[in-house]
Order: C-alpha cells, then sequence, then structure tokens
C-alpha cells in the first residue's frame, strides 16, 4: 500500500510539472525574458508558437501577437509586423485593452508607408552616393526622415527632440544631404556621423555641443622632423582655430610627431569639420572589424528595450540604471551592432556606455564622472622604439618634459576636467598609469593604440546573467555572490536591469552594480564584502607598508611621484602616500579601494620592467611646432632630469633645426641652426642611466 501511496504521489508531482511547463502565463514571460537578453530573433517564435496556441487565454494570445508583430518591426519586417497586428484586431476585436495599441501600431506603419519617397533612376554619379526623390505635405517630419533612410539604405538614429511637420517636394537629390537640410530647417538639430562612418544620428545641437568624443587620426607616412611638420602645420593650425572659435567647454587637439598622430576631442559636429582640414595629409585608415550587424526597424522604439536587443545580438553584457528612459527612432540594415548601440545611447540624452571586466554599463554622465577607476598599460613599443625613434620629440610645458604618449593623456585629461584624475609614465616599467573614469579609461586607451602605443582592449566573452526590469540592487548582489558573505550599508538602494558577465570576478559585478544603481563603493574583506556610500568609504582609512621586489631605491623614485601625486589628487582628507626615504616600500594610508588600487598599479608596474638599453638616453626638450626655449635633458628613472641649456629661443617655427648628437658614452653635442642666429653648438657632459 505504501508504494502505491509513492508512485501515485510521483505521478501527481510529474502531472504538477508538466502542467506549469505549459502554462502559457509562464511561456509568455519566458519569451519575454529570452527578448530582453537574447533579441527580438530569438524571441519571435516563441510568441508567434504561443499566439498559436488555441488553449491558451484569448487576452494573452492577442498580447503575444502584439509583441511578436513588434518583433518584426524591429527586425525590419514592416509587412509581418502589419500582419500581426491586423490579427489583433480581426480575432481579437472585442478585447479593447489590446485593441487599442494594435490599431495605434497600424496608424503608424501606415502613415510611413503613405510618404511619397521614391528613389530616382538618375544617371550613376561618380561618388556612388544614394539619392532620392521626394514629395511630402505637412508629413510627420519623424516618419519622413526615416523613409529616407529607409529608402536611400541608410542607418540612422533620431533623438526623442525630433519633432515637427514638413512639406516639401524635391528631385534627384543626395540622400544624406536631404537629412541634413530637414533636420538643420525644423529646428536646431545637427546631422552627425559616428566613428564607423556607417551610422548617422540627428539630435539636438545643444545635446550634440555636450557629447565629446576623442579620435586619433593616423597622418601621411613622412620621415620624423621639420619636414613632416611643415606638411602637417597648416591643417593643424586651421583646426586649432576652429576650437578656439567654437569655444566649447572640454575639447583639445595635440599632434605627435613620433608617431604620425593627431589627437582630437571634440564634439561630433567639430570631428567631422576637423577630419575634412586633414583630409589632405590623413594616411589611409586600416579596415576595422565591426563585430556582428543588425537589422533594425523602430518609428518610437523603447529606449531601454532597444539598447537590450542591440546587447544580445552581439553577445554583450550590458545592464540599464532605472534612469534610462525616453523613445529613439532606429533605420538600421546590416548596420554594425555596436555603433547602432552608441548612437542609440546617445539619442536617449545625457548617459555614456561604459566598458568593465564584469561588463557595459549605461550610466548618466554624472554617475560616470563620480566613478574612477586605475589602470595601468603595459607600451606596446621596446624601449628602444619609445625612446630612441621618438626620444628627440618630446614636449617642454609648466609642468615638465613629457614624452608625446605623456602628452597626449594629460592634455586629454586635463580637457576633461574629471577631479582625481591623473596619468604617468613610468620609466622603468615601461607602463602608463592612468587614473580616470571608465569612458574616458576606454576612449583614451583606444586612441593610442591607434597609435601603436598600447594594445588595444581584447572584448571578453562568456556566459551571461540576467537581470529583469526592476531588479534591487540587494536582489542582484544576493544573485551574484553566491556563498561568499556581502555586507550592504542601510543607505544601499536602487533597481537595475539587463545582463553581466558570469565568470568576471566577484568584485568587479559588484563595483558595477554600485557604480549604476549610485554613488556607491565595494570594500574587499578577509570574510566580509562591504558596499557602502562612496563618502563613508572616503572616511574609512586603512594603513598599509608597500614593497616593489624587483627594483632598486633609485628605479622606484618616478613611480613613487607618480603614485604620490595620483593620491594628492583626490584630495581625501587624512589620506596619504609616503616614500620612505633609501628604500623600495611605500607607507600608505587610504581609503580600501584606493589602497588596493595603487597595490595592484604598483605589482602591476614592478614586474612589467623591460630589458636595459644598450646605451643612455638623451633628449632635447622642444616639442614642434611650439615655440620658446628648450634645454637638454637626461632620462634617469625618476623620470627627465635637466642636463643642459637652454636653446637659443624664441625659435621661428618652421625655419629652425635642433640636433643632438650623441659623440660617446660621456658626451653629446647639441647642434642649432636659425636664419638670426647661424649655427651654433654647445656639449655637455652624459652620465650613463643602462648599462648591459
Amino acid at each position: 500500500m505504501k508504494a502505491t501511496i509513492v508512485t501515485a504521489a510521483l505521478v501527481l508531482g510529474l502531472a504538477g510539472v508538466c502542467a506549469a511547463q505549459d502554462d502559457p502565463e509562464r511561456r509568455f514571460q519566458e519569451a519575454l525574458r529570452v527578448e530582453d537578453g537574447e533579441g527580438a530573433r530569438a524571441a519571435l517564435a516563441r510568441f508567434e508558437a504561443l499566439a498559436a496556441d488555441a488553449s491558451a487565454p484569448a487576452l494573452l494570445r492577442a498580447r503575444a501577437l502584439l509583441r511578436a508583430g513588434a518583433a518584426r518591426e524591429r527586425l525590419g519586417d514592416l509587412e509581418g509586423a502589419r500582419a500581426a497586428w491586423q490579427r489583433v484586431v480581426t480575432e481579437h476585436g472585442a478585447l479593447g485593452e489590446v485593441l487599442a495599441e494594435a490599431r495605434a501600431a497600424l496608424a503608424r506603419v501606415e502613415a510611413r508607408a503613405k510618404l511619397a519617397v521614391t528613389v530616382t533612376a538618375a544617371p550613376a554619379r561618380p561618388d556612388g552616393r544614394p539619392r532620392v526623390s521626394l514629395e511630402a505635405r505637412d508629413a510627420d517630419v519623424r516618419a519622413l526622415l526615416c523613409r529616407v533612410a529607409q529608402v536611400a539604405g541608410l542607418n540612422l538614429v533620431l533623438g526623442s527632440e525630433v519633432r515637427g511637420t514638413v512639406t516639401l517636394t524635391l528631385r534627384d537629390v543626395d540622400a544624406e544631404g536631404v537629412l541634413r537640410t530637414i533636420a538643420e530647417t525644423i529646428g536646431e538639430l545637427s546631422l552627425v556621423r559616428d566613428a564607423s562612418g556607417e551610422v548617422l544620428r540627428i539630435s539636438a545641437t545643444g545635446i550634440l555641443d555636450q557629447q565629446l568624443e576623442l579620435r586619433a587620426w593616423r597622418l601621411a607616412p613622412l620621415e620624423p622632423g621639420p619636414a613632416a611638420v611643415d606638411a602637417w602645420l597648416p591643417a593643424l593650425k586651421a583646426a586649432q582655430e576652429l576650437l578656439d572659435r567654437a569655444r566649447v567647454h572640454g575639447t583639445m587637439i595635440e599632434l605627435d610627431p613620433a608617431s604620425h598622430t593627431v589627437f582630437v576631442c571634440a564634439t561630433p559636429s567639430q570631428l567631422e569639420q576637423l577630419r575634412d582640414l586633414f583630409a589632405g595629409v590623413l594616411a589611409p585608415a586600416p579596415a576595422a572589424s565591426v563585430g556582428s550587424r543588425v537589422n533594425v526597424e523602430a518609428q518610437e522604439g523603447d529606449v531601454r528595450a532597444l539598447l537590450r536587443m542591440l546587447a544580445a545580438e552581439q553577445g554583450r553584457p550590458l545592464l540599464l540604471s532605472a534612469s534610462v528612459r525616453g523613445k529613439a527612432c532606429v533605420v538600421a540594415r546590416s548596420a554594425p551592432a555596436d555603433a547602432v548601440l552608441r548612437q542609440v545611447a546617445l539619442a536617449a540624452g545625457e548617459y555614456d556606455v561604459v566598458s568593465t571586466p564584469a561588463g557595459d554599463a549605461m550610466l548618466g554622465s554624472g554617475q560616470c564622472d563620480q566613478w574612477l577607476v586605475t589602470e595601468a598599460w603595459p607600451v606596446a613599443l621596446s624601449p628602444t622604439e619609445l625612446w630612441g625613434a621618438g626620444g628627440w620629440l618630446l614636449w617642454a610645458g609648466n609642468d615638465g618634459v613629457h614624452h608625446p604618449l605623456e602628452r597626449v593623456a594629460l592634455s586629454y585629461l586635463d580637457a576633461r576636467r574629471v577631479h582625481g584624475a591623473c596619468v604617468g609614465l613610468d620609466v622603468v616599467g615601461h607602463t602608463l598609469v592612468v587614473r580616470a573614469t571608465p569612458r574616458d579609461l576606454g576612449a583614451l586607451r583606444a586612441a593610442l593604440a591607434v597609435a601603436g602605443y598600447v594594445a588595444p582592449l581584447a572584448p571578453a566573452s562568456g556566459p551571461l546573467a540576467l537581470l529583469e526590469d526592476g531588479t534591487s540592487i540587494r536582489a542582484a548582489v544576493e544573485q551574484a555572490a553566491g556563498t561568499v558573505n556581502v555586507l550592504l550599508a542601510p543607505s544601499v538602494r536602487g533597481e537595475l536591469a539587463g545582463t553581466w558577465r558570469k565568470e568576471a570576478p566577484l568584485l568587479e559585478v559588484l563595483r558595477l552594480f554600485a557604480a549604476v544603481t549610485g554613488e556607491y563603493e565595494v570594500q574587499p574583506g578577509a570574510e566580509i564584502v562591504r558596499m557602502l556610500s562612496r563618502g563613508a568609504a572616503a572616511q574609512q582609512l586603512e594603513t598599509r607598508r608597500l614593497t616593489v621586489a624587483r627594483r632598486t631605491a633609485e628605479g622606484l623614485d618616478g613611480l613613487a611621484a607618480i603614485l604620490v601625486r595620483l593620491v594628492d589628487a583626490q584630495k581625501i582628507h587624512g589620506a596619504a602616500l609616503v616614500r620612505t626615504a633609501g628604500t623600495t616600500q611605500l607607507l600608505a594610508s587610504l581609503p580600501r579601494g584606493l589602497l588596493d588600487e595603487v597595490a595592484a598599479v604598483l605589482a602591476a608596474c614592478d614586474s612589467a620592467a623591460p630589458p636595459a638599453p644598450r646605451h643612455p638616453v638623451l633628449t632635447c626638450a622642444i616639442g614642434w611646432p611650439v615655440k620658446g626655449e628648450g634645454s637638454v635633458h637626461r632620462l634617469g628613472a625618476g623620470g627627465f632630469e635637466r642636463v643642459g641649456g637652454p636653446i637659443p629661443g624664441p625659435l621661428p617655427e618652421q625655419e629652425s633645426t635642433v640636433e643632438l648628437r650623441l659623440d660617446d658614452e660621456t658626451s653629446a653635442t647639441l647642434v642649432t641652426t636659425t636664419p638670426r642666429l647661424g649655427v651654433s653648438s654647445r656639449r655637455f657632459g652624459v652620465w650613463p642611466l643602462w648599462r648591459e
């Protein structure tokens, strides 16, 4: 009898499991989760299967049809979307709560279809750019712009501020020119192109002026020296004048003759103008891998849903804060998914997409500026390549002498004006130490990689974990922590949604959660990890003695100076980093998070010490095309030390030459030629820095 009861219980249990698996509501929620995590394509079949299930409630089948139509619209299948919504009207017309939504969707696509926009059969032009003819009367400008992009095969993203109506008749005109003209006609709007050159965006000019981007352009290959500078100088001067006239806070331009690269930080509109200025001296850009491509059509798409779909198409982890809201219009045909995602994020407003080891996050600009991270990037060039080939092209400024690698990073962070940002080049460790926001770290590393100074960041891969919309940070931490003890302060509150990388280190995951939901900091401990507000964390200092293993006391000088500057820049009350004289030790009293970062940088730089060069390295501290006096410096373990000068100045920009000749291991001769003074030479003593 007992065995019979057990068997019956098992049968009933299995029946319950099967019933739960066949539950239509559960299947609908599962399809929504798939849509959030994997994208519209993966969820479409689930929605359509549920809509065809006669055993499911009528309301649920109607909702599934609505979602299937929306998925087809995102994938660019407008006819399929229209058919799905028409079925809702004809088969479920009695359900008022879904009928209105279906009719609104149909009206939207019908309005787009009524626009008279046709591609002309005009003779092919040499440039191959698409051309269109169009006629519209009191047409919705969003629908019109999307239709032009669709017919011309252009990828376009519109911000929510693009509104209005327009009447026009045009024949055989350039499609991109039409988009630009319409945008400029209906209001203070601008058309810009993304870094890949494949995705266009129309947004308010005021918003674009707040969205600065850093680009690096390689210049035509010339031998380093005055001849190269002469060729680049006209474009450089015109570019600087353009930025000076605009007076947009945070812009910069730096020329690095050593790597044949110009670095520019400017608004998207300014970048297009600057690229035109340098067009005559730019080197051909290498073909870049753009990753996955997507097809998207959404006239009034929810920004959160669009971003999740685009991230899912790339298998890319992306977390969204609760503040990310809005609508965006997207027309994309085989467009780079990463470029479309970034343009949708920028079109949504004052948000930034930042990358971390645990995944990407979309944050408000204010949130991003409060989140600083310290990293150490090994220099990709050998010491001989870094100091030998470009050694004479160093920049002399009020804050000392810097290699172009360091100078570019300093100029960019100075332009950004983020409190606590800092950079320094560790000469012995052959490593660049940078403290900045994740957004600025990503932009700076990508630009320096173009110049060949550092390796580009390799994308991470691995399985993703899903957080549904409205998940509290406490629930997210519990899901990620597993068996690790995590203590959350009472002030830790907020919601987030999206995906994160399961295999990422737990501390990186928790820091990502903390940044997305608010100004929180994660403090690791021996047994307990804590999450608390940044203000409270800054008041809790820890003292630790830090030691290097591979360096001599002299070899630690330069790195210690960088780390001391970094700590001082944080302006934390009571915090200190002190070098113990004549030793290889540092005594630190810092907040736990910053202390761990400093220790990690110290260890990375110490382990990255390169082989010693065969000869001492000198530099002439004059930066082309900068006017003024210079001097001869020796590169030592602690940085650059002045050993002679000054060079007569000011020197005419294009007519002077400076040559530094290494006579032997103990002396060098500096030869200066100017129209005013003729040829002059000075001999200086040289002290060997490295020997075999």
